[in-house]
């Protein structure tokens, strides 16, 4: 994994959406990642999904948080990176 894009909208009472596009060195989308997000705090479990054919993923209603995300594809170093998500101002 070379490359992951990030947006983050953020929003109130449990309406925060993230989503990302999983690709190679080469810009070419990679399918079907697994991509969990757990609880920075814990380890502990929140959802997890697969990229689309376009190496896209998105994730709604997530709690405001910290949280680790995890991409894991075969035949590849697992990937993690802290984030938040936190309170419009």
């Amino acid at each position: 994994i070379s490359f992951i894009s990030l947006n983050r909208l953020f929003g109130q009472n449990n309406t925060n959406i993230m989503e990302g596009r999983v690709t190679d060195d080469k810009n070419n989308p990679i399918d079907l990642a697994l991509i969990s997000l757990l609880s920075k705090q814990d380890s502990t479990y929140i959802v997890s999904d697969y990229t689309d054919l376009d190496g896209s993923f998105e994730f709604t209603k997530l709690p405001l948080g910290n949280y680790v995300l995890q991409i894991s594809i075969l035949g590849f170093q697992t990937f993690e990176s802290d984030f938040s998500i936190e309170e419009n101002e």
